[in-house]
């Protein structure tokens, strides 16, 4: 036989995934492969847990006179507790590592913007339209568990998001 018919069209082909590809796509429980040895391992469990935002650091334990993890979270469900989150780490990493899990406290803080509308819109729906896409909870830039722990807040970020409301012409 000197020849091959295909009775279905080819379908184009894709390249194989980088090592950086599958790092970013892949969720970050997996990486851990069950295991915690680094604080990103240790963020990576406690979040499956929490549900939300967490932050892991090494922190002194005067009691001890050792370095222990620090785990701060925000949760997104009633199943992010101190206990679950501490017993999934504790069955993750060594026993000898202190671990200690504290919910993160909220600051509060007044953010104060004046927006320019298009006329063709109405005020109230705009002034709701902007608070939800900066305050909706699960979405909102800033709602406590999209916001992060210690983690920055750009006012680029803010008027970024203020400016992509339909109806706001500047702010």
């Amino acid at each position: 036989m000197k020849s091959v018919k295909n009775p279905v069209a080819a379908i184009p082909g894709k390249d194989a995934e980088s090592r950086e590809d599958m790092r970013g796509c892949a969720p970050q429980s997996a990486l851990t492969l069950g295991r915690a040895v680094s604080l990103l391992d240790m963020e990576a469990i406690a979040a499956s847990k929490a549900g939300g935002s967490v932050r892991a650091s090494w922190g002194w334990d005067a009691a001890a006179k050792r370095t222990g993890v620090t785990i701060w979270y925000i949760s997104n469900s009633t199943s992010g507790d101190v206990g679950a989150i501490q017993d999934a780490l504790r069955a993750a990493t060594d026993p000898a590592v202190p671990i200690y899990v504290h919910a993160a406290d909220a600051v509060s803080v007044d953010l104060t913007v004046e927006v320019e509308k298009d006329s063709r819109y109405i005020d109230g729906d705009i002034r709701d339209d902007v608070a939800d896409a900066l305050l909706a909870p699960g979405s909102g830039l800033l709602a406590p568990a999209c916001i992060g722990i210690g983690e920055p807040v750009f006012r680029s970020r803010i008027l970024q998001v203020i400016t992509a409301v339909p109806g706001v012409i500047s702010v």
